[in-house]
C-alpha cells in the first residue's frame, strides 16, 4: 500500500498534467478561432492566378486534388465540405510556392523522396 503523500503527489501530478493539457486546448482552440476569421476575410473568388485565399483543383495521374492556400502558419489542415477533399497548405509551403502566380492549364513538378510529382492545374477559385 502506497503512503498517502505518494497518492496526493500522483493526484497532484494527475492534476497538473491536466491543468497544462486544458490550457493547450484552449489556446488551440483560440489559434483555431482566429484563422477562421483570417480565413473568412480572404474569402474564394475566381482568379486568373493562384494567389493567398486561392481554392486550386490539380489532376496528378489522373486523380483530382483540391488545395486552399492559407496564411504562413495556417496550412496542414484537412477540410470537407459537400463531400469534397480540401487540404489546407501554406502560401509559404514548397507546394504552395510552386502553385503561387500559376494559370489554370499550367503543370508543376516536384521532387520528393520516391521521385518527382507532376500536377496540372485545372481551376482556380
Amino acid at each position: 500500500m502506497e503512503a498517502p503523500h505518494a497518492i496526493g503527489s500522483r493526484s497532484d501530478t494527475i492534476k497538473s498534467q491536466l491543468e497544462i493539457l486544458a490550457s493547450d486546448t484552449a489556446q488551440r482552440s483560440e489559434d483555431l478561432k482566429k484563422l477562421i476569421i483570417d480565413l473568412q476575410q480572404i474569402g474564394i473568388k475566381k482568379s486568373e492566378h493562384v494567389q493567398l485565399g486561392s481554392l486550386v483543383q490539380l489532376e496528378e495521374d489522373g486523380t483530382e486534388l483540391y488545395f486552399y492556400l492559407v496564411p504562413e502558419g495556417a496550412g496542414g489542415q484537412d477540410l470537407e465540405s459537400g463531400g469534397l477533399h480540401v487540404q489546407a497548405i501554406s502560401i509559404n509551403s514548397s507546394l504552395g510556392e510552386k502553385l503561387f502566380l500559376k494559370k489554370i492549364g499550367e503543370e508543376i513538378e516536384m521532387r520528393v523522396m520516391a521521385g518527382t510529382r507532376r500536377l496540372k492545374i485545372l481551376d482556380i477559385k
